[in-house]
């Protein structure tokens, strides 16, 4: 399985080789039914390095994860609530 270097496109030809062996060396090294994940992983950092190269996807995590913190918060107030109503008798909704 050849992949395509369309993230390569504006390096020289040279380059691009290179980029696209070392794409189809990280490809082939992993099991045949993870291959489609791989991809689509280096698809989504090669997005985010396009907005931020520096950093790509460590910048998008770093930039969630005060959203993330809230959730967490949110949910550990639910699982109290759940377990406070459970306490009292209440019926617990089907999962």
């Amino acid at each position: 399985m050849r992949i395509s270097t369309v993230v390569a496109i504006s390096f020289s030809s040279t380059q691009e080789t290179i980029f696209g062996e070392k794409l189809n060396k990280i490809v082939s090294s992993v099991k045949e039914n993870e291959r489609e994940t791989t991809i689509e992983i280096l698809i989504s950092e090669a997005r985010m390095r396009v907005h931020d190269l520096a950093h790509g996807s460590l910048m998008v995590e770093k930039n969630l994860q005060p959203e993330l913190a809230n959730v967490v918060k949110e949910f550990n107030v639910v699982n109290k609530q759940r377990r406070y109503l459970r306490g009292v008798g209440e019926a617990e909704p089907d999962d």
